[in-house]
Parts: structure tokens; sequence; C-alpha cells
């Protein structure tokens, strides 16, 4: 019988401590890491249109569920969300308009603390509502949405429901 002669490639492998290679790990990491974020995102825009669509319409409910009195009772509230400022719409009442504030850059931002009170105002006024529609236009940053409706949600409104703005009705 011959004797099998060790690799050629064996033989030349220096004995010792090698250094590891954490480059490929760390490419794993910088693919996945802002994959995992995109993934969270998307997840959360889907539950926040799930929660909120589930209001905007054929839930196949008739006039006569509930026991509430007729459907002209109801109050509905909006929350108008514009490029510049608030708008919060009140059943019949008169808008209420928060603007914007300027910023020490020159900057503008949106004046959350109005709109939490004016919020809270509204809750004080109808303790029994608790959806409010929050209606942004296509300019309004996502950033400027999720924290609109976690104001809502802080302000005492359970259920936000999202509709478009609709051509010539604001």
């Amino acid at each position: 019988m011959e004797r099998q002669r060790l690799s050629s490639k064996r033989s030349k492998r220096k004995k010792g401590f090698q250094p590891l290679n954490l480059i490929p790990i760390m490419n794993l990491f910088i693919t996945v890491i802002p994959m995992l974020l995109m993934i969270i995102v998307t997840v959360h825009m889907t539950l926040l249109s799930l929660n909120l669509m589930a209001d905007a319409g054929g839930s196949g409910g008739g006039e006569g569920e509930g026991g509430g009195g007729s459907a002209d009772d109801k109050i509905v509230i909006q929350l108008v969300i514009y490029p510049n400022r608030f708008e919060l719409l009140e059943g019949k009442r008169d808008p209420f308009v928060i603007g914007t504030e300027e910023r020490e850059d020159g900057k503008m931002r949106y004046n959350y603390f109005a709109l939490f009170d004016a919020l809270e105002e509204s809750k004080e006024r109808n303790p029994e509502v608790i959806i409010i529609s929050v209606m942004p236009f296509n300019e309004v940053y996502y950033d400027t949405l999720v924290r609109s409706i976690d104001v809502c949600k802080h302000a005492g409104f359970i259920e936000i429901g999202y509709e478009r703005p609709r051509v010539g009705a604001i």
C-alpha cells in the first residue's frame, strides 16, 4: 500500500495563532442592520394602516348598530396636517388652526404642544369620542405624521383613523 502524502496546502500552513478575519461578519451586519430597520419601519406603517383603515368604512355595520342615536348626532373630530400648519375640525365648530413656529436656525416647525392642548380641550368637550381622523397632505413628512398620531394618542384618542384629504373639501 502506498502512503498518502500530506496535501501541499496543509504542509504550507503556518502553525500558531492566526488573526480572525472579521470582515465577512462586519459586512453581514452592515447589510443586516439597515435591512432590519427598514423592516421595522415597514411593519410599523403596515400596523398603522391596518389600525387606521379599520374605521375608513366598509365595516358592514348598518345605522341600527350600536344603539347610540342617529348618525348625525355623532361628533367627528379630524386633524388635518398641512405642510405649514395643523387644523383641528370638531363637528360643526369652526376649525382651530395651529400654526408653525420659527426655530433658531430659521426653519419652521410644527407646534406639537399647542396641538396637544387643543386636542385635550376637544377631548374635555367630547369625552365619549375616542376616534380621531388624521388627514395628512402629500407634502407632509412621515415623521410629522407619526408624531401627530402619538400626540393624539397621548391626548386620549384611542383609535386613530387615517384618511387622504379630499381635493376641494378642505
